[in-house]
């Protein structure tokens, strides 16, 4: 999570500080009594989840605070920020079952009252542990809010996840609790029920830095018959200007092909500033010493032994809070981690490695992660009803086809089942920082994290298989692409050209290296063989995907 998820602070509302009573007969998003104005979220910020969705209900003082989303009947929220004001005088917030969090350094630590100055901001942060309230002093008359007990209890639900294989955050929750915790009871190694298995979780995981992911047992066929030709649907906590991107692999055999792990390459994946099979590595670090010039947490990129990036300091944080222990329950003999492949722990579980991972651009922009990345577009209330992946939606969470599965040199490979999905967060890349890819730096807390709270199976029926495009290079003419060349690679070496223009046509949706166009002019002048993927899609069809090779 980024620092404004993590504080909640993003709800823009209408408040004025008045002397005044004001009685309120139904739910309304602020109200003012005894001059102390309530609302919840930052009213500097836009409208964010679950901020937006809570509303106070009462007068005179004594109010109830009412959870409206469409998932009330299985949701209320553990954690809230509460945007209390008096102007210059100070309030005191005292708490019964609701405690006060602070942070310092990223160590959240908790109290029973709390006031303005010792909260350092109008805006508290609620942690709610049970069915309590909240009294606030300090205005002309004492204001209360009833708060109900936090639950996630949504209903299991067929398509799901069947069990947990593992989970290995860097982040602000590698703490082992809240949404640093993979189980239902909180805990990181204890827990009977893992979240997203059997249904959705409410508050979910928050899969931290770079490469830090979340893997289940899940099997999905790949069909070309749901809407859109898509398979399973990611929900994270995601809204609009706020992305946080994760890449997703899939464990399956190819036709013809060996077991193993594959990734779904959004539409990033062929950018050129994309990094695809990077080896990333942290390193605790908890004194200064030689190339490590502070305590904190380092992080390097590597491919194939040759370093990328050499060490560099991950976060504004001296102290070590970020690290996954095994005493939290997550490295160790029998931690949640539980060695699963390509993630590489040092005996003295000072340095973790994630293996062959891929890294994209870290951008507050929505709109720069076309279709493919999960937490990028806010869920909705139809879980498991997919909407267009490859047209901009508002809501209706991040579909996946397995068709999208490319081997290690990002050509596709035929996936007719798979039984495991692995989602880790891949947004991290400072594209502006020069030749030497970088990190984006987060602050004392809030890194670029991925949030899961569920994957569900598609539901429903498309079209069918879409039909075959035209594929014109300049000067050669039709390619004639057939059917049996969707989801394969097709050689156009040889081209004695230094340059060729693509013009693709025949579908509603075009996208030629996940850029929405219809054109596109490749530089063959260096002499090296050059991807392009081509995806064509129209209605509720599947798409025509097709990888070309093309070289002078």
């Amino acid at each position: 999570m980024k620092t404004r998820k993590f504080t909640a602070m993003l709800l823009a509302l209408a408040m004025v500080l008045s002397l005044c009573s004001v009685s309120v007969l139904a739910a309304d998003t602020s109200v003012t009594y005894g001059g102390v104005t309530l609302g919840f979220g930052d009213p500097a910020h836009e409208s964010t989840w679950p901020e937006n969705a809570m509303g106070l209900e009462g007068s005179n003082g004594t109010y109830t605070a009412v959870y409206e989303g469409s998932d009330a009947a299985y949701y209320y929220p553990d954690t809230l920020s509460l945007y209390a004001d008096c102007g210059d005088t100070s309030l005191t917030l005292t708490g019964d079952g609701v405690k006060f969090a602070t942070y310092v350094d990223a160590e959240e630590m908790l109290h029973n009252s709390i006031t303005t100055e010792e909260n350092g901001a109008d805006l508290f942060t609620l942690k709610i542990q049970s069915a309590g309230t909240v009294t606030i002093t300090g205005g002309s008359s004492t204001v209360t809010i009833q708060f109900s007990a936090p639950k996630s209890d949504y209903p299991e639900s067929d398509g799901t996840p069947t069990g947990l294989n593992g989970y290995l955050p860097i982040g602000q929750y590698a703490n082992g609790n809240m949404w640093g915790s993979p189980y239902s009871d909180g805990t990181a190694s204890a827990g009977n029920t893992p979240k997203v298995v059997g249904g959705y979780s409410g508050t979910g995981v928050s899969l931290g830095a770079a490469g830090g992911y979340v893997e289940y047992d899940m099997n999905v066929t790949n069909s070309d018959t749901t809407p859109y030709g898509v398979d399973f649907i990611v929900y994270g906590n995601a809204f609009v200007g706020n992305p946080e991107a994760a890449s997703v692999k899939v464990y399956g055999t190819p036709v013809n092909g060996t077991a193993g792990w594959y990734e779904l390459a959004g539409s990033l994946y062929y950018a050129d500033e994309t990094l695809r099979n990077v080896d990333v590595t942290y390193k605790k670090v908890t004194s200064a010493s030689g190339e490590f010039t502070s305590a904190g947490i380092w992080y390097k990129i590597e491919r194939n032994g040759v370093t990328l990036r050499s060490w560099t300091k991950f976060n504004t944080n001296t102290n070590v809070a970020w690290w996954p222990e095994e005493s939290e329950g997550y490295l160790g003999a029998n931690g949640v981690w539980g060695g699963v492949n390509d993630v590489v722990i040092s005996a003295d579980q000072t340095q973790i490695t994630y293996q062959n991972v891929t890294l994209v651009r870290d951008t507050d922009a929505t709109a720069d992660y076309a279709f493919g990345y999960a937490d990028i577009t806010p869920n909705g209330t139809n879980y498991g009803t997919p909407v267009n992946p490859y047209t901009y939606n508002t809501t209706g969470g991040n579909a996946y086809d397995i068709s999208w599965a490319v081997d290690e040199n990002g050509e596709p490979v035929r996936l007719t089942t798979i039984s495991k999905i692995r989602v880790y967060t891949s947004a991290a890349l400072n594209v502006s920082s020069g030749d030497a890819p970088i990190f984006t730096v987060p602050s004392i807390f809030g890194e670029t994290s991925t949030e899961v709270c569920g994957i569900y199976a598609v539901t429903g029926s498309g079209s069918g298989v879409g039909a075959v495009p035209t594929v014109e290079l300049s000067e050669a003419g039709d390619i004639g692409l057939t059917a049996g060349d969707a989801g394969t690679t097709v050689n156009l070496q040889g081209l004695e050209m230094d340059s060729v223009t693509i013009s693709v046509s025949g579908g509603t949706y075009i996208f030629i290296n996940g850029v929405a166009t219809s054109t596109a002019t490749i530089d063959l002048s260096d002499g090296a063989v050059h991807n392009v993927q081509i995806i064509v899609q129209s209605g509720t069809a599947s798409p025509y995907i097709v990888l070309l090779q093309l070289a002078a």
